[in-house]
């Protein structure tokens, strides 16, 4: 035996004498909607790929992590105590993956630098991260869009909205071109409704589409282009109201009423009556 072949064959006895750390799949989530492991921080429930009927605690020190996402599970070195959550096993995505999931999934727990005016990834809040009535893409992706539920005021009550799923599919223009959706809620009817506008080429902005219901409420604009499969992120605003009418009396039909030739009728003809 040369003295190369000695060295080759040493090397892979201490190879094999060195401990190795295993790595699993599994799911993360208990099955029920239940992710934490209650009374356990940093710990989250998982059934492994090889016995998803059953349920075990895995240290997750990544953050938290949505029910039923695939997980890649070991040690970053032999001799820790404990197995925990690596990271995302991206398998199971690669087919269909979206830019959605992709974004939601790829960037590692770092909230101590979000901040609105400092840190090393600010986090600004829009209209985008406040789920109450937000107006949002499907998953998966698909030509409909989901109203996240949300309280109102109605006259001298407040109501609750459950949530609307919404498909536009009927919308996509069918010739060159884009345009706007407006969604919005009517609180007479407690149903969700839109307006669409114009059809413009898509170097052109399309002109918002207003409302004509005196009490709708506008929640988000949705875009629709020729040949449009889903509806994206990027292809939704938010419309919301935060602020309720400030500097003056609130405006009622009857402080809208136009006075003409005897006649009294409000600016969009709820209230007619005549002299």
């Amino acid at each position: 035996m040369s003295e190369q072949e000695a060295r080759a064959a040493w090397r892979d006895l201490i190879g094999q004498l060195q401990p190795r750390a295993t790595l699993r799949r599994g799911l993360i989530g208990d099955g029920g909607g239940h992710v934490e492991v209650a009374g356990r921080p940093g710990w989250s429930w998982i059934r492994y790929e090889e016995n998803q009927n059953r349920l075990a605690m895995v240290l997750c020190p990544i953050g938290y992590l949505a029910e039923g996402t695939w997980v890649l599970v070991g040690k970053f070195h032999p001799e820790e105590d404990y197995e925990q959550v690596l990271g995302v096993t991206w398998g199971p995505y690669a087919f269909g993956l979206s830019n959605y999931t992709f974004a939601f999934y790829r960037v590692a727990a770092h909230g101590e630098t979000h901040h609105g005016t400092y840190g090393s990834d600010p986090a600004y809040i829009d209209y985008a991260n406040l789920v109450m009535g937000r107006v949002s893409p499907t998953s998966p992706a698909s030509l409909a869009v989901y109203v996240d539920s949300f309280v109102y005021g109605y006259a001298s009550e407040t109501k609750d909205f459950n949530g609307y799923m919404l498909d536009l599919t009927a919308e996509v223009p069918a010739g060159a071109g884009h345009c706007y959706v407006l969604v919005y809620f009517d609180p007479d009817t407690e149903a969700i409704g839109y307006e669409v506008s114009a059809t413009v080429p898509l170097a052109v902005s399309p002109t918002l589409p207003g409302l004509t219901d005196f009490n709708a409420i506008p929640l988000g604009i949705v875009e629709l282009y020729n040949g449009q499969t889903e509806i994206d992120i990027d292809n939704t605003w938010q419309r919301k109201l935060l602020l309720g009418a400030v500097g003056s009396d609130a405006l009622t039909p009857l402080k809208l009423a136009v006075v003409y030739e005897g006649a009294v009728v409000t600016n969009n003809g709820e209230i007619v009556w005549h002299t």
